[in-house]
């Protein structure tokens, strides 16, 4: 009912107009249904990215301590709702304490619904709490009446629905990364190196090579994704520390390249020339060769012929192997010749992975000063350079095989062996020498390890083993004319022998000093004669180990019982000391390359000596 009240003051009317509700006359007032019917249509919105549950804590920390009971929706990077699990830790959200939601969400039909929110903090998924209200709305969204919180730095966290999530299904169609823009919206991103296709899933790799080369100063070597630069051909260039510019190498300084006269360095690469028309590479494109010299490389023995027309007025007798004066050149009217052994002469011989190579030079007397139409020199003095390189793994499958080092049979009450002779380049014995290092190239005097071992089916410490005979010869055959005794009847005959402890009685272990067989001959093979025995039995031949008894002894060749070998050495001079040139050198077949160098320089004379059958290096003091 409305009434109107009039009052009269000093001759004036003021009318005053009082509105009065009367629930009889008007009907009710809107109800709170009615009001919260509204909050689907009227609320305010919560789209902060650092309001999702995935982000972590701002600073400073976060606060909604402006919110007062008003009605609000989660949206954009914040997600679509509040979460209704505990966030995986604290300092979520761009806050200290995460709030989330202690219950289910309602649905359309619950209408408003209380409920609790927790403070996650200090390890305590519900340390504060507050009771707001949830609404389910027909659109498929939620709005919350969110109260200020119980404390500062809380605030209520959204995420986003993973049922609406379109990067879970087939990661959104991404071919790398989905990345979630809304409730129900997705873009995909790709990785560094790698565009987007036109079809807005597809990433397609970035060629980093296309503009500038990538910036490389030689080659740009595309990668999915990435690119690096590279030197082309890798021996001839060096990568500076930027990994884009390629420096050459100048091949030439060091040893000019390995030519024997002029080294040419060209990018990334060189080659050798020869300063003369009378001169020509060899085969090895390293050794200038005189015109019509023709050089033979065998298995015994390397030669060389010169044209008497390409040398002049040079005469045999002028001529020699260097050191030895007495390896001299014979003439046929039309050719010079001059022949030595592979290991005579002086002739050295080099190991290089792939090859090995034999060298010596002829030179001229010292009485011969003549100078020599077409050929280089230097105060009348002649130097030719000989070469012959094999390579070294043809070598080794053909005459220098490996030595039978693995031996399998079956001995009589014990059962099926097998006796290894292995080599060690330490007394350790961690690892033996593999096929791969034979021949092996040792200094004289230097040590070699052997270790002889009987492996069975039996326990370990059943089997014994005795080295009761060791030999050296400079072939395979262990009946070759030339023998060094090492071990004879089990006792030690070598003045550089040593025995080592071994882990158990099955394993023998013993060394000795590296020595020669001075009659030409560069190869040591090692053949041993062994025993296996039963620990247990005291009697057996293993447990009486040496015997000097001169009855007991048995001649030589060796013949029968069980003999394994071990080998080829081949020694070099480069550890030996007290000692004269050292010739080195292995037997040889199988392809070569060649090279003749006729030129001028000093001439180096050294005097051969006579050699005994055989010759065990001493002791040092």
């Amino acid at each position: 009912m409305t009434q109107f009240v009039i009052l009269l003051f000093e001759e004036k009317i003021f009318l005053l107009v009082a509105i009065l509700f009367s629930s009889a006359a008007e009907g009710n007032p809107r109800s709170l249904d009615e009001q919260n019917a509204d909050s689907c249509n009227s609320y305010q919105t919560l789209s902060e990215a650092w309001r999702n549950v995935n982000h972590g804590v701002n600073s400073p920390a976060e606060c909604d301590r402006d919110m007062n009971g008003e009605w609000y929706r989660f949206m954009g990077a914040a997600g679509d709702r509040m979460p209704t699990q505990r966030p995986p830790s604290t300092h979520r959200c761009g806050t200290d304490a995460p709030m989330w939601l202690n219950g289910a969400h309602p649905s359309v039909a619950d209408g408003v619904v209380s409920r609790q929110a927790c403070a996650y903090y200090s390890n305590d998924h519900c340390h504060w709490s507050a009771t707001i209200q949830v609404k389910a709305c027909s659109d498929g969204f939620y709005v919350y009446q969110l109260p200020s919180p119980p404390q500062c730095r809380l605030v209520y966290c959204g995420e986003t629905d993973r049922a609406i999530d379109p990067c879970t299904s087939g990661n959104g169609g991404c071919a790398h990364t989905c990345v979630l823009t809304g409730p129900a919206s997705s873009h995909c991103e790709c990785r560094d190196g790698f565009s987007l296709g036109q079809d807005g899933q597809s990433c397609v790799d970035i060629d980093e090579c296309m503009p500038n080369n990538g910036g490389c100063s030689n080659q740009c070597v595309n990668s999915p994704g990435s690119y690096h630069c590279a030197c082309q051909p890798e021996k001839g260039w060096l990568m500076l520390s930027d990994n884009k510019t390629c420096q050459d190498i100048n091949e030439c300084t060091a040893n000019n390249g390995g030519c024997s006269h002029q080294c040419v360095n060209t990018p990334g690469s060189y080659h050798c020339a020869c300063p003369d028309d009378e001169l020509a590479l060899g085969p090895d494109g390293h050794f200038c060769t005189v015109h019509g010299a023709a050089i033979d490389c065998t298995n015994d023995y390397m030669q060389v012929e010169l044209p008497r027309d390409t040398v002049g007025n040079l005469d045999a007798k002028h001529l020699h192997w260097e050191p030895d004066r007495g390896c001299g050149a014979t003439s046929n009217g039309t050719h010079i010749r001059l022949r030595t052994g592979l290991y005579q002469c002086g002739t050295q011989v080099e190991f290089t992975p792939d090859d090995v190579i034999f060298s010596n030079r002829i030179v001229t007397r010292g009485n011969y000063t003549a100078m020599l139409d077409g050929v280089i020199t230097r105060g009348g003095d002649v130097d030719i350079p000989v070469r012959c390189v094999y390579p070294r793994k043809e070598l080794v499958r053909t005459s220098f095989r490996p030595a039978v080092r693995t031996l399998r049979f079956t001995e009589r009450g014990v059962g099926a062996l097998t006796l290894r002779l292995d080599a060690f380049p330490t007394q350790q014995f961690l690892q033996p020498y593999g096929e791969a290092d034979f021949p092996l190239s040792m200094a004289l005097r230097s040590d070699m390890f052997l270790q002889l071992e009987a492996e069975g089916h039996q326990r370990d410490g059943e089997l014994s083993v005795l080295a009761e005979t060791c030999m050296a010869t400079p072939s395979m055959n262990l009946n070759d004319q030339h023998q060094y005794v090492l071990i004879e009847n089990g006792c030690p005959k070598d003045a550089t022998f040593h025995s080592f402890s071994s882990p158990n009685p099955a394993v023998q272990r013993f060394g000795f000093q590296v020595f020669r067989f001075v009659d030409d001959q560069p190869v040591v093979y090692v053949h041993c004669e062994v025993v296996v025995c039963n620990t247990s039995d005291p009697t057996s031949r293993c447990a009486q180990g040496c015997i000097n008894n001169a009855r007991s002894k048995r001649a030589l060749p060796m013949t029968g019982r069980h003999f394994i070998s071990q080998g080829p050495l081949v020694y070099h001079g480069k550890g030996e000391k007290e000692w004269g040139p050292v010739t080195s050198g292995l037997l040889a077949v199988g392809g070569f390359l060649c090279g003749v160098l006729l030129m001028a320089v000093g001439v180096a004379i050294r005097k051969r000596q006579q050699r005994p059958l055989y010759h065990a290096v001493p002791t040092t003091n």
